[in-house]
């Protein structure tokens, strides 16, 4: 049996009810021209058709960039797509064994990648929209692109129900009908989901404010880290997610409440009767309990955790355009506090947000012009005051200026793509750095490196890190990441245990900083690949307190039972030296030795005093004493 045979039967009896209406549909038409060419245009293709299978051919119904000659259906590829009957991608002909003797494939035509999405009328495939390149694309169309082919697709399959509407002669007026509503019902709803779309949430919107409706509460939705989801697992599975999120946002709902995708991973729901913010809450709370049970996807538990943020008509604004700015403003500050909670809009999270975006932007720049730099503040030997180590820390240096610490800049750390891209920098300069001064004969330890969630959650950094060092020849063993004991508490620690695993195993030292200002770090201790705590400057600077003494006292013992390095952080005075080695601390770092040096005055720092004899555990010797309170 062919593939049109295949295709015929699977297509059906209704095919032959059909016939005489549909064969008239075949011939070539502009407007299909038109669909063709807005797909290849959003697709960045040569060539794109809309085809049609009929009476074992392929017809082209409208094209750009390919010939218009109807073919044997089982000599095309939109065969493939109408009898699968979903979307079909194939990256590369040349190595799918079910193309790579097609004689569309070794032919003049050279078609090495082909996406198709089917067209049907009542449900039943009758063709494809299809996208042609003479080059392979071996990871296909990305979800935009995807999704606005099956959109076109849509709008080309209620065209061709329209034609063959009209053609048919008898019940056109209720089958005309019935074409103007679904029409209209694709342009107010998403195709995916089936829930609203933008269209419909301005249309209700706009209807409810101006015929002074009840009160309302408008929630901005956002589902946590979609997208590693789509790149985990495909964007397959992330549709799935998504139709599945909205059903059970819809199952939490009254009928009368709207649920709306905005588009990507935003949703937005609006609802009657929510009269303050008590109410809004309770239904945020209801909302985000509906998404605690995983998604199933191949017996693999995935979870679909949400963010929300609310905003009340007219109790915020009587502005719709105002209650749906309060909203995403209300949506960001509840990502910023980490995801998964509701925040309800309060005046003052304007305020915050445009400092956030200042600070963003200053990152931005600072980026751009190369002004990031890494200082260096040394560690040392509290007894001799000898360097045996540095911790890396940033600075933003400007021409002429002092340089800036990164609190300035801190919203920009919680931005995927500005926080890696400063890490990147930061690792480059700093690698930089250890070679030239090991290039110089240079002892300077171990150099500590402060990575952040962002950074450290990316599932890619750990071969990142150490392609770098090979690249520069550094060993792992002079390298230490620094990492808050907050990053166990967020969503990626599970991507971050991963990722410190397989460098501890490279022989990367890891160490805890800040430690003992919150409760993660101790409980995390047993399965964290550990080397250091870092004991935070809180409880030095007040160490005359005897209950910080019996803290710090305790971290020491603590680091001693399990064989861990022990640092003390921001050592100022020497009565704090003191009391740091009457407690039996024997290594710290703070302004009584230095501050934070640019990497020139570190080497002269290094080059400046006899080498010492002593060892931080685990790493080379360090080796130079440094004088008190250096300038930065």
């Amino acid at each position: 049996m062919t593939h049109a045979e295949t295709a015929e039967r699977q297509i059906g009896p209704s095919r032959e009810r059909l016939k005489s209406a549909f064969d008239e549909c075949l011939g070539a038409d502009p407007e299909f021209d038109h669909f063709a060419s807005l797909a290849a245009t959003i697709c960045g293709t040569p060539a794109a058709a809309v085809t049609l299978i009929a009476r074992d051919m392929q017809w082209i119904k409208g094209a750009i960039g390919i010939g218009r000659e109807e073919m044997p259906a089982d000599c095309s590829f939109c065969i493939h797509t109408v009898r699968a009957g979903h979307f079909l991608s194939i990256g590369d002909t040349w190595i799918d064994e079910r193309f790579r003797a097609h004689p569309l494939v070794t032919g003049p035509e050279s078609i090495r990648f082909y996406a198709g999405v089917p067209l049907s009328i009542g449900g039943t495939p009758v063709g494809a929209l299809c996208v042609i390149d003479t080059r392979p694309r071996e990871q296909g169309l990305d979800s935009q692109q995807r999704q606005a082919l099956e959109m076109l697709a849509a709008q080309a399959s209620l065209q061709l129900q329209l034609r063959r509407t009209v053609v048919e002669r008898d019940d056109a007026l209720s089958e005309l009908n019935a074409v103007v509503g679904q029409l209209s019902w694709a342009a107010t709803h998403d195709h995916l989901t089936g829930v609203g779309n933008r269209a419909l949430l301005r249309q209700r919107l706009s209807d409810r404010v101006r015929e002074n409706g009840p009160p309302f509460g408008l929630l901005a939705i956002d589902v946590d880290h979609f997208k590693r989801i789509n790149d985990s697992f495909g964007h397959q599975v992330g549709d799935e997610l998504l139709k599945e999120i909205a059903r059970r946002l819809q199952a939490s709902l009254r009928p009368d409440d709207i649920v709306i995708r905005l588009g990507g991973d935003e949703f937005a729901i609006v609802s009657d009767q929510l009269v303050d913010g008590r109410r809004m809450a309770e239904l945020a709370g209801r909302l985000l309990d509906a998404m605690r049970p995983p998604f199933l996807h191949d017996g693999q538990a995935l979870e679909c955790r949400i963010t929300i943020g609310g905003a009340l008509w007219p109790r915020h604004s009587s502005q719709v355009g105002d209650v749906v700015r309060y909203a995403d403003a209300a949506l960001y500050e509840a990502k910023s506090r980490g995801r998964g909670v509701f925040v309800s809009f309060e005046k003052g999270l304007l305020v915050r947000q445009s400092q956030r975006r200042a600070e963003i932007a200053r990152a931005r720049s600072a980026l751009s012009a190369g002004h990031f730099i890494p200082f260096y503040q040394p560690k040392v030997d509290l007894e001799r005051g000898t360097i045996l180590g540095l911790e890396a820390l940033l600075r933003i240096v400007e021409p002429g200026r002092a340089p800036v610490m990164p609190h300035t800049i801190a919203a920009a750390f919680d931005e995927v793509e500005i926080a890696q891209a400063i890490g990147r920098s930061m690792l480059e300069q700093i690698l930089r750095d250890m070679r030239h001064w090991l290039d110089v004969g240079l002892q300077f330890g171990r150099v500590a490196i402060n990575v952040s969630a962002t950074e450290i959650g990316d599932p890619t950094y750990a071969d990142r890190l150490m392609l770098a060092l090979h690249r520069y020849g550094i060993a792992p063993e002079t390298i230490e990441l620094e990492i808050l004991e907050t990053v166990l508490l967020d969503q990626r620690s599970s991507a971050v245990l991963a990722s410190v695993r397989a460098l501890s195993e490279a022989g990367v030292r890891i160490a805890f900083d800040d430690f003992g200002t919150g409760y993660a770090a101790l409980a995390h201790l047993p399965s964290f690949p550990v080397d250091t705590i870092k004991i935070d400057q809180m409880f030095v600077r007040q160490l005359e307190d005897r209950t910080n003494q019996a803290i710090v006292r305790a971290l020491l013992s603590l680091a001693g039972e399990l064989g861990l390095e022990a640092i003390a952080e921001g050592v100022e005075t020497k009565q704090q030296a003191t009391q740091l080695r009457a407690l039996g601390c024997s290594v710290g770092q703070g302004f009584l030795y230095s501050k934070a040096l640019p990497a020139n005055a570190v080497a002269a720092a290094l080059t400046r005093t006899p080498q010492a004899h002593r060892r931080l555990r685990g790493g080379p010797i360090a080796g130079r004493s440094v004088p008190t309170c250096q300038a930065a």
